[in-house]
């Protein structure tokens, strides 16, 4: 799917957002009292909403914790494009955003979408699988999405 195009849609339509695209956009997290830019990655599209892990680029704690990072996905300043710093990808912070959120952004002007390298997919199916950290349901739940037995 040309990423161009999702813009140029006279209606945006949050579920034509690729799987494994990185979405960064404003929103209110827990603690927080405004809503600021951050990115997630868009695993599916459940019920109204994008069904998304949420990343940083505070990575020293999984540097520093290796039981934390054979968990988690991690990609280096400049090796993707979604990516302006260290990040990593948290399989263990899901997080669901509902579309209306989404399409807000987007009429906002705050809406960014990139595509993650292909061998996304697999890499976080093999984090999920080694995860030290991951509890139990939300590991089962998250393999169902992935599709991971």
């Amino acid at each position: 799917m040309n990423l161009d195009k999702l813009s140029d849609s006279p209606r945006f339509d949050a579920s034509s957002i690729p799987l494994f695209s990185v979405i960064r956009l404003p929103i209110k997290l827990e603690g927080s009292d405004y809503k600021e830019p951050k990115r997630f990655v868009v695993l599916a599209h459940v019920n109204g909403h994008a069904y998304c892990l949420k990343t940083t680029s505070i990575v020293t704690p999984y540097f520093d914790d290796p039981s934390k990072m054979v968990g988690a996905v991690f990609y280096k300043k400049g090796s993707t494009a979604a990516f302006d710093s260290d990040t990593v990808v948290q399989p263990d912070n899901p997080f669901p955003i509902p579309y209306a959120e989404i399409e807000l952004a987007q009429a906002r002007g705050a809406l960014t979408v990139s595509l993650l390298p292909g061998d996304f997919g697999d890499r976080l199916c093999e984090a999920v699988q080694k995860s030290e950290t991951l509890k139990p349901v939300p590991k089962k739940r998250l393999c169902g999405v992935l599709g991971i037995k």
